[in-house]
């Protein structure tokens, strides 16, 4: 359930990320970029995130949605994947 500072407003920036896919810090500062300054709420949904993404997220005011909270960190995440085209270093 929503808030009060999300039921009030007029407008509210949603962030979805694919419920298969584990959120990163990476992810979040590209999407960060894209999103540029907002005054808006702004909430998140995903399958899972990393703490750091969490972080990330939480430090621009984000309410975050997940499916599962494993407990991953950047570095275990890393660990445990294969690269995509699309990873960039942070």
């Amino acid at each position: 359930m929503a808030d009060a500072s999300i039921r009030g407003g007029a407008r509210l920036t949603v962030l979805s990320f694919s419920d298969d896919h584990v959120v990163t810090a990476n992810d979040v500062a590209r999407v960060i970029r894209r999103l540029g300054r907002s005054e808006d709420p702004i909430v998140a949904f995903a399958g899972d995130a990393t703490e750091e993404a969490k972080g990330a997220l939480r430090a621009i005011g984000a309410v975050i949605l997940t499916l599962r909270s494993f407990g991953w960190t950047d570095e275990t995440y890393r660990r445990i994947r294969q690269p995509k085209s699309h990873d960039e270093p942070f």
